[in-house]
């Protein structure tokens, strides 16, 4: 079985259920949660009794990673977002998104314009299936390409497609009932070697079942 850390997107906004009953439903190895409204800026709301401190503590005791995905609201043309609020020991949350590689590299000197070098060497990079796919983005050696503009790949959100390749829409599929090839989101995941994310539909048992599909595929 592989040792990469599989898990998923729980909830839709800050009231989302208990991330920590919602991981142990899906067997899941971590976590993604919002803390607002992901079309907004408004303050970040953490959604668990007691706050942060506590979110922290029943994560650790229950061998959880916790993942808080930013905002969208701008795109990196005009990227101007307040820092996310970030729980301690997340590897980062989404500032921006864009749907081609050839983009990126755009969107990396922008982040090495704006952000002081202390707080750059914090920014992570994250790489999801449909959104390349979606962008015409042969999902054949992304990894490598992403690599090449960024050095890094630190977290994949791993999702099959609703719609056919370089449509532009962005709507996830469960695994094999989409437009994206196994092999190739297996390839990706393996490629990247990063902790990953199924922001799949079908609930507890949608999600649980694509985090068994992938950890059955991936080598040891």
């Amino acid at each position: 079985m592989t040792t990469l850390r599989i898990g998923a997107h729980v909830g839709k906004d800050g009231a989302t259920d208990d991330p920590i009953a919602a991981g142990a439903a899906r067997q899941a190895d971590l976590v993604q949660i919002f803390l607002g409204d992901p079309q907004g800026w408004k303050d970040p709301v953490v959604p668990y009794a007691g706050g942060a401190d506590a979110l922290q503590a029943a994560a650790a005791e229950a061998g959880l990673d916790v993942y808080v995905h930013a905002p969208w609201a701008k795109t990196f043309e005009r990227w101007d977002p307040p820092l996310p609020v970030l729980i301690e020991n997340t590897a980062g949350g989404e500032g921006a998104m864009v749907r081609r590689v050839d983009r990126l590299a755009r969107l990396w000197e922008v982040f090495e314009d704006r952000l002081d070098p202390a707080v750059l060497a914090k920014v992570g990079f994250c790489l999801d299936t449909c959104h390349a796919h979606a962008g015409g983005e042969d999902l054949s050696g992304v990894v490598d390409r992403v690599k090449a503009a960024t050095g890094r790949v630190d977290l994949v959100h791993c999702n099959d497609s609703r719609d056919e390749f370089d449509s532009g829409a962005d709507r996830h599929a469960n695994f094999g009932q989409g437009h994206i090839e196994g092999d190739d989101l297996v390839a990706v995941v393996s490629a990247a070697g990063a902790p990953v994310v199924c922001e799949t539909p079908g609930g507890a048992d949608g999600q649980a079942a694509d985090i068994a599909w992938l950890r059955e595929r991936l080598p040891a």
